[in-house]
């Protein structure tokens, strides 16, 4: 058994428990606009633009006015370290990778997805180094870089090569730890090409050198997700809707409102508004966030999940996905066969 597999198949015994009673002891109330219900939520990788729904959402009141006050965003870094955050960290909802909520499930965790999130791969560009002229296309890349073991990146590793028509059982891979773990080994040489956290690259534009835009090659990619436990949902099914409407009138208003947005998510990670602008800008062509469930989005992730070498054949995503819970209007159907 891999090391995040035992970890959630621990975690998985306790999270009922933990998690409920966290949660929901003295919280037991469902939303109530006149009384909010607070609670804490985790969102990976909170610094980059996973978090700007969240942050909208908050800054606006449109949890509030549902009855519901978000207080800390407890950051993750990718795979199964946000899942860990929820399970044992008695946080209610999460925002977290896709792939490592399989992977979870399939272990044994007591998990729902209530809710669309991250639908694109804008931002997961992978770069060397400017001066490195031994690397130019997804063909040249010998050892790549990815965060944690379950993540995202790690897919894209073998997603992109296999789309470049490069066998993926033939490169090398390291896990970094993290986005910032991943450049400083692309700075010192230890890999190929790594994801430059978006930010970064558009101040460093003579630094590092792009190898491929995983979105150019993948435009729908379920990267993130709602969850909670089917117990949390079923004992607070407004909390849950309150969250969901919330998220999606945060992504319409950021439409409508690129710039506020920017300058909400530039405050949380002290990024220049310009910068922020720029980014949000181009996520919003990318259709990067959505609440609901995009079929075509969860099926390339799952092919992801599978050239990794991984088994999702024991999970329901029409069990999984429980649509009841998205605003109206939303897109309902994870499935064909749902």
């Amino acid at each position: 058994m891999s090391t995040t597999r035992s970890v959630f198949a621990t975690l998985a015994s306790a999270a009922v428990i933990g998690l409920l009673a966290g949660c929901s002891g003295s919280e037991s109330k469902d939303a109530n606009p006149d009384d909010p219900v607070k609670i804490d939520i985790t969102v990976t990788h909170d610094t980059e633009p996973f978090s700007v729904p969240w942050l909208v959402a908050i800054d606006q009141g449109f949890f509030k006015k549902r009855g519901v006050e978000v207080g800390q965003i407890v950051p993750g870094k990718g795979g199964a370290s946000t899942i860990q955050n929820q399970l044992s960290g008695d946080l209610p909802i999460a925002d977290t990778s896709f792939p490592a909520v399989v992977d979870a499930k399939s272990s044994g965790a007591d998990l729902v997805i209530v809710g669309g999130a991250v639908q694109s791969l804008a931002g997961n560009d992978f770069y060397t180094l400017a001066n490195n002229n031994a690397v130019n296309t997804v063909a040249d890349v010998k050892t790549w870089s990815f965060t944690r073991e379950g993540s995202v990146t790690q897919q894209l590793t073998y997603l992109l090569p296999d789309a470049e028509g490069v066998d993926p059982n033939t490169v090398e891979r390291t896990a970094a730890g993290g986005l910032g773990e991943g450049l400083a080994l692309l700075e010192g040489g230890d890999v190929d090409a790594a994801v430059v956290p978006i930010a970064e690259a558009l101040k460093n534009k003579d630094a590092y050198k792009l190898v491929v835009s995983a979105k150019e090659v993948i435009p729908n990619f379920q990267q993130t997700v709602m969850t909670t436990t089917p117990e949390y949902a079923e004992d607070h099914p407004n909390v849950i809707k309150a969250i969901t409407a919330g998220y999606d009138e945060a992504v319409q208003w950021t439409k409508d409102n690129p710039e506020q947005a920017a300058a909400i998510w530039a405050r949380h990670t002290k990024e220049d508004n310009a910068v922020a602008e720029q980014i949000v800008e181009d996520y919003l062509r990318s259709n990067y966030w959505g609440v609901g469930f995009n079929a075509e989005a969860i099926a390339n992730a799952l092919k992801g999940f599978q050239l990794v070498g991984k088994d999702a054949s024991k999970v329901d995503l029409c069990e999984l996905f429980d649509p009841q819970y998205l605003p109206e209007g939303a897109s309902t159907k994870a499935a064909e066969n749902c």
